[in-house]
């Protein structure tokens, strides 16, 4: 029942069936029938013969022609299954499309994840320069911290040595003065006793010119007065020497402590320098250790960035791997849609085609039972047939008829079921 109401609302409109509604419902379900037929179909319908088929009517119809409401119902099925095929097969085209934009977007994606690892390797790369860079600063401050300190020591050494040569210098001058003011008093009292040699050389030329006749004892003496004012002369002569030479001595030693003294003070200029430049590369240091650290704490970023960055890359070709494989499952059943749509149609074609073949049998079935009907009427409206037979062996003619005249038995398909005769 669920069957014939479902074709005769395909048919009506959810109205009353007209002859119009009728033989176009047949057309559009490709059921090929003559203008006859449908008109022979159309008035059996039609039982109270007013130009339209009620539910009621219908149904007893539908109950008469089991094969052509199969066939009927199984076009009306027929359409709603292609509009679902076709529904799916759009819904397979939406998702390829679907899968290729996400494909594409994941490519774009994938695209974007690689340019920023690129940009990250860079930065990386940048950033372990500028820690080498530091790094190799801190070395030559370190090393430049080393030499300041080697160059501060031998600066110091020199001091000490130079000190020490000063203090020896100091004591060799002072030795020197002090020889100096020895040989000076010793002058001082060889001069005296020169005087004192030629007062009594004086007052031994004034004895001599009195007493002549001692000349010759004095004479000797004055010879060795002179010899000793001569001896004397000659040691005061080399005691004025020794003082020259102690003098230029002293001076050579005084010039050589002022050079010493102009050395100490460069060399504490230079250890003010060094000492100086020490505070300056441990600044230096100080600021390279920093900004080393501040390079390796960027650089763990990056590393960081870098990671997260190959990471996303990795799940976005994850994920173009998966959009392609989204793509050819895509693919793959709208292919299998269009073979399952391709195979249902040409399953039907077949089937429609037997169908045809039944319904025109179930037709001409159903007008030889009519015919067969029709005489059996005519016998059983008159006491004697057309050749004069009487009414008892009419009754006995009708009940070989139906004797002779079983169930008439329609081939079906897919349900349909055989009307009865």
């Amino acid at each position: 029942m669920d069957g014939y109401s479902e074709v005769y609302r395909d048919l009506t409109g959810k109205a009353l069936l007209t002859y119009g509604a009728f033989s176009e419902g047949f057309k559009r379900h490709d059921v090929i029938l003559d203008d006859e037929t449908v008109n022979e179909l159309f008035t059996k319908a039609d039982e109270d013969c007013n130009g339209v088929i009620s539910g009621s009517e219908w149904t007893v119809f539908c109950e008469g022609y089991p094969t052509l409401i199969d066939c009927l119902q199984h076009k009306v099925r027929d359409a709603a299954a292609l509009s679902e095929y076709t529904a799916a097969e759009k819904d397979a085209q939406d998702s390829v499309a679907r899968a290729i934009d996400n494909e594409k977007q994941a490519q774009a994606l994938l695209q974007e994840a690689t340019r920023a690892t690129n940009e990250a390797e860079s930065r990386c790369a940048f950033q372990l320069e500028n820690a080498e860079r530091a790094n190799a600063i801190q070395k030559e401050c370190e090393e430049a911290i080393q030499k300041t300190k080697a160059s501060a020591e031998k600066g110091r050494e020199t001091i000490v040595r130079v000190a020490q040569d000063m203090h020896a210098f100091k004591h060799q001058s002072a030795l020197h003065h002090q020889a100096s003011s020895e040989a000076e008093r010793a002058v001082k009292i060889l001069e005296i006793r020169a005087q004192e040699k030629v007062t009594e050389l004086a007052g031994a030329a004034s004895r001599l010119k009195a007493i002549e006749q001692m000349l010759a004892d004095q004479q000797a003496v004055v010879e060795k007065a002179m010899t000793a004012a001569n001896n004397i002369k000659a040691e005061v002569e080399v005691a004025r020497s020794k003082i020259a030479a102690e003098k230029i001595q002293s001076e050579e030693c005084e010039e050589k402590i002022k050079i010493k003294a102009e050395e100490l003070a460069r060399s504490e200029e230079d250890i003010m320098g060094l000492d100086q430049a020490h505070c300056q590369t441990a600044l230096m240091l100080r600021d390279a250790e920093v900004a080393l650290d501040r390079e390796l704490l960027k650089t763990k970023e990056e590393d960081l960035k870098l990671k997260r960055c190959k990471e996303f890359e990795v799940s976005k070709s994850h994920a173009v791997t998966s959009a392609i494989q989204g793509i050819a499952a895509a693919e793959a059943h709208h292919r299998q849609v269009l073979l399952d749509k391709d195979a249902y149609v040409a399953r039907r074609a077949t089937e429609h085609i037997e169908e045809l073949n039944l319904l025109h049998q179930e037709l001409s079935l159903r007008r030889q039972r009519d015919s067969l009907v029709q005489k059996e009427a005519l016998l059983r409206s008159s006491h004697y047939d057309a050749s004069g037979t009487p009414w008892c062996r009419k009754k006995h003619f009708s009940e070989q008829i139906s004797q002779r005249s079983p169930e008439v038995t329609v081939p079906t398909h897919q349900g349909a079921s055989a009307p009865q005769g």
